[in-house]
């Protein structure tokens, strides 16, 4: 049963990896002296933790709504190492991933999500562009550089 559930951890991840790409950015600190930083984030099944400046740490997660296995939005969290959450903010998939990228006509008012089952972990029927996604996650960046 340990090995069917690591399976599944594995599955949600490289899913993760695959569709959740935070874009790389230099640091806003304009000094002359301060070294172009880049953002380094590391999947761990649906959990992805992004290590910042002055004992930061951005914890990113892909959560459901109440439906089970039904993931439709990204809570980020802004971790201050010795004094707990600073900020926390929810990143809807209905309100950033409008375009759809299917030809589906059975289903023309259904949203993007992501959907667990039997293994499996996919967008369920309404697929997000590219450009809607590269948007959702271009602001979940600009929310945590914000806390820089």
């Amino acid at each position: 049963m340990s090995n069917l559930r690591n399976k599944h951890a594995f599955v949600r991840q490289k899913f993760c990896e695959e569709n959740f790409t935070l874009p790389r950015w230099a640091s806003v600190d304009s000094r002359p002296s301060s070294r172009e930083r880049f953002m380094v984030a590391k999947w761990f099944d649906v959990v992805c933790l992004v290590p910042m400046s002055k004992n930061r740490l951005a914890r990113i997660e892909l959560t459901d709504t109440g439906y089970a296995d039904h993931f439709a939005q990204i809570y980020v969290k802004i971790i201050h190492s010795e004094n707990g959450t600073i900020d926390a903010k929810t990143f809807r998939f209905a309100d950033w991933l409008d375009t759809r990228d299917d030809d589906r006509q059975d289903h023309p008012n259904e949203r993007p999500h992501v959907w667990a089952n039997n293994g499996e972990f996919k967008w369920y029927i309404a697929h997000p562009t590219k450009t809607a996604l590269e948007r959702l996650m271009n602001a979940i960046a600009d929310y945590i550089k914000a806390f820089e």
